[in-house]
């Protein structure tokens, strides 16, 4: 499982989203999530923008980046945790794994990755794009009556 971490989303016209955008693998169980997500902000940054991409495709990426990264780290030690390299490691991890069930600290650590997985899933924060916002309206086109 390999990560791609790309330093600007959109050239031009062009803009990605979801999984080509900020895919956090995987392991981080979020893609379908920040997929939705992303399509949110960008309409919502577009139709603030009043079309214009340059500025649009900037605000998208200026409030989708930060939840993305905290969902990419998240991924990243997900993936350390389920690829482990020996046939030792893989006995132990399978050991943890069958046992932890019966162990007295196992609500502690579920609750240490369920807490983990909400703050990552949370991590982009929904706007009401619905709300006017003040700045300069679109022209509107002039049409024969």
């Amino acid at each position: 499982m390999s990560l791609v971490e790309m330093e600007s989303w959109s050239k031009g016209r062009v803009v990605l989203l979801g999984d080509a955008a900020h895919c956090a693998s995987p392991a981080s169980g979020q893609g379908t999530g920040l997929a939705l997500t992303g399509a949110y902000v960008l309409a919502g940054e577009l139709a603030r923008a009043h079309g214009d991409h340059t500025v649009a495709f900037a605000r998208y990426e200026e409030r989708m980046r930060p939840g993305v990264e905290q969902n990419q780290r998240m991924a990243e030690g997900f993936v350390k945790e389920m690829t482990v390299g020996s046939k030792w490691k893989i006995a132990l991890r399978m050991f943890m794994v069958r046992t932890l069930p019966k162990t007295p600290w196992k609500n502690l650590i579920a609750k240490k990755i369920r807490d983990g997985i909400q703050a990552a899933a949370n991590a982009v924060p929904i706007e009401d794009y619905s709300a006017p916002v003040a700045g300069p309206a679109a022209p509107r086109p002039n049409v024969a009556a």
